[in-house]
């Protein structure tokens, strides 16, 4: 079981970026970049990383199969860290919508950063 403060830091971290997915000004749907091979890739790490098996959640009919109708992903935020961890803006401009949101970034992204190397560089 992961360390709940990890798992605190990504749902931060989510509340924090899930907003800026929801209201993408980059694409022209919101959750735009969202793709069936990062659902693939977030099904891996949850077996993998976490031997969690998600594929009863796996909507095969669906062509971003993790992505709900109006709510994002249906994921926990720490299974998914790419998905998690990404805006198309930061990914475009290297930074965020405003300081106040750069600077919440980079510390949430640290602290997951610390954790995740001791907790997996054993």
């Amino acid at each position: 079981m992961p360390d709940s403060k990890l798992i605190n830091l990504y749902q931060q971290m989510s509340e924090l970026t899930e907003p800026e997915c929801a209201k993408c000004t980059i694409h022209s749907k919101p959750f735009g970049c969202c793709t069936r091979i990062a659902c693939e890739i977030t099904l891996r790490h949850a077996r993998d990383v976490w031997k969690v098996n998600l594929r009863h959640l796996f909507d095969e009919n669906n062509d971003i199969p993790f992505l709900t109708k109006y709510n994002g992903c249906r994921i926990v935020p720490y299974m998914r860290p790419h998905c998690t961890l990404f805006t198309c803006f930061i990914a475009k401009f290297e930074h965020g919508p405003n300081p106040a949101w750069n600077k919440k970034y980079k510390e949430l992204r640290d602290q997951i950063e610390t954790i995740e190397w001791e907790e997996f560089d054993k």
